[in-house]
């Protein structure tokens, strides 16, 4: 009878265990989602686009000399 005992009362135990990592898994990975902001937007396309013209890099025109008036 202890046997029955000790069995329930650790099966009780792993599915209580089990579903409170379920629980804290659902309440963890809830992501909110803003809208994004019109500004940081606008700065990041501005910053991709200078990122953009700075990688671009033209090897003929960078040895190129310049006219010196």
């Amino acid at each position: 009878m202890e046997f029955i005992y000790g069995l329930l009362t650790a099966v009780v135990f792993f599915i209580a265990l089990l579903s409170f990592y379920f629980i804290g898994y659902k309440q963890g990975n809830k992501q909110t989602s803003k809208p994004p902001d019109l500004e940081e937007v606008r700065k990041a396309k501005e910053m991709r686009k200078g990122f953009m013209n700075m990688m671009n890099y033209d090897v003929d025109k960078a040895l190129q000399r310049k006219k010196v008036q």
